[in-house]
């Protein structure tokens, strides 16, 4: 016990001639340490705000679909009842076509009037009314477009009023084969596109009274038509792929940050195995004076742990750090604060 205080307070005044051989040491755990700090709390933060968020970016506290089959009216009509306030949404891919008969292919939502149940979707130019067609910007570059142009969806003649410049559930709905055009669901007849064999993937979501729980409120559903063939999707699973590419980047990164951390864990051994080299006069020069082994050793392992908490502590102001600097720099891209 002698030897572990006497370490000490030679340790302390050791130290206080700095860390010159050590500062290889320090980077070394400081940058492993920030890299898996960074990725475990970005990835945890986007994770709380998908959660936190996953209402709105579902579009509903839960969802009925049906795939390619409309859904049935029983279950729609079972959760009305009990207070639920429902809203239909079509998917399909349609060809758009502009007066100079130039087309694009474009990711078809077909809305009702209560589109949408939690968030704003935001419109440019105009408002999306029957007859009514909105893009998104990209659409009008492509094609030439401008707003009061009449195009053509499927056998419909719409008049372009307006440019999306916010979907609040695009993330439950993304765009895969191009990009977003926006129509009422009452034109659907017109447009002919609802067809034998027609690819219309079916939605109906539903807003929740306050205060109802919709685990409850889901589970009684499950319950009421234990024979059904649609499938039932909460607020809580929002975008499984979007949770699916935050398991596999985390990791991903991890075993980098890991892979860093092991590197630099040569590095350190290298470098306190030089540090201690240097430190043969001094260790010598101790023990002609008289102190035991015990303390010596007492001494040096004193000081690599103290050098060990304070590149651990460094690497993780970095990494919390760095994870602030990413959220501010991917807030244009990521659907959730």
């Amino acid at each position: 016990m002698n030897n572990i205080w006497l370490g000490l307070k030679l340790a302390r005044r050791e130290l206080r001639g700095g860390t010159r051989g050590l500062r290889i040491v320090l980077a070394c755990l400081a940058l492993g340490v920030a890299s898996i700090a960074a990725v475990g709390s970005l990835r945890a933060a986007i994770q709380a705000g998908l959660q936190a968020d996953g209402a709105r970016l579902l579009g509903g506290d839960f969802e009925i679909r049906g795939g390619y089959q409309p859904v049935p009216p029983e279950p729609i009509a079972w959760a009305v009842a009990r207070g639920a306030v429902p809203s239909t949404i079509l998917l399909t891919r349609a060809m758009l076509v502009a007066p100079s008969s130039e087309r694009m292919l474009v990711e078809l939502k077909l809305v009702d009037a209560a589109y949408p149940l939690f968030g704003a979707l935001r419109l440019e130019h105009g408002r999306l009314e029957r007859g009514a067609v909105a893009v998104e910007p990209s659409v009008m570059e492509r094609l030439g477009l401008a707003i009061g142009d009449e195009v053509r969806l499927g056998e419909a003649r719409l008049r372009l009023a307006a440019t999306i410049a916010e979907e609040p559930d695009k993330v439950a709905s993304p765009t895969i084969f191009g990009p977003r055009a926006m129509i009422n669901l009452a034109d659907l007849p017109a447009t002919q596109l609802a067809q034998p064999g027609s690819l219309i993937n079916n939605e109906v979501r539903f807003r929740l009274p306050e205060g109802v729980n919709a685990e409850g409120f889901v589970g009684a559903l499950r319950a009421a038509f234990p024979d059904a063939v649609w499938r039932l999707r909460m607020a809580s699973q929002a975008e499984p792929g979007v949770n699916r590419f935050l398991d596999r980047a985390a990791s991903f990164l991890t075993l980098a940050g890991l892979t860093a951390l092991l590197v630099g864990g040569i590095g350190v051994a290298t470098g306190v195995r030089a540090w201690l080299e240097a430190r043969g006069r001094t260790i010598a020069t101790l023990r002609c004076m008289g102190a035991p082994a015990g303390a010596i050793f007492a001494t040096y392992l004193w000081q690599v742990l103290a050098l060990a908490v304070l590149g651990t502590g460094m690497g993780l102001v970095a990494g919390f750090g760095l994870t602030v600097l990413a959220a501010w720099a991917l807030s244009a891209v990521l659907p959730v604060p």
